[in-house]
């Protein structure tokens, strides 16, 4: 006749085997768990891998912007530059220009004033002293013989 079983030890069989089971399980949950933390961890450092990539193309990108900026700035200035030269050179003309009409002008005016003092001398119109008074004011400034 096949032994009998108590209940207490189908109990301890039991619990036996729960324990197994369980351990069993423990060990299965913390292989899957550690499976899955290192897939998570393989995708986590992929996805920074990815990241780093694109963010090293975008400072590159600002890099090539930067470059573009300094030589526009440096274009910029080189034309300001020449722009100035040359508005300076066009400003010098003009002011050489207008000071020869002046001085042309000048002169025009003291041959007239030269010419007008002579007529005036000579029908004794002005004095020679008042010839010389004025002959001796700017611009016109010159000795009379007398």
């Amino acid at each position: 006749m096949p032994k009998q079983i108590t209940t207490n030890e189908l109990r301890d069989e039991l619990l036996k085997a729960i324990l197994e089971s369980r351990q069993l399980s423990d060990a299965r949950i913390d292989k899957v768990e550690t499976n899955l933390r290192d897939e998570l961890m393989e995708v986590i450092l992929d996805l920074r891998d990815a990241m780093i990539g694109q963010f090293n193309k975008i400072d590159n990108k600002f890099s090539e912007i930067d470059d573009k900026f300094i030589r526009l700035e440096n274009q910029l200035r080189t034309e300001i530059r020449r722009s100035e030269a040359n508005t300076r050179d066009f400003v010098d003309k003009r002011i050489y220009e207008l000071r020869g009409d002046l001085i042309s002008l000048l002169k025009k005016g003291d041959q007239r004033v030269v010419k007008m003092v002579d007529v005036f001398k000579n029908k004794k119109t002005l004095t020679a002293q008042e010839a010389k008074e004025i002959m001796s004011i700017e611009p016109v400034a010159r000795f009379i013989s007398s």
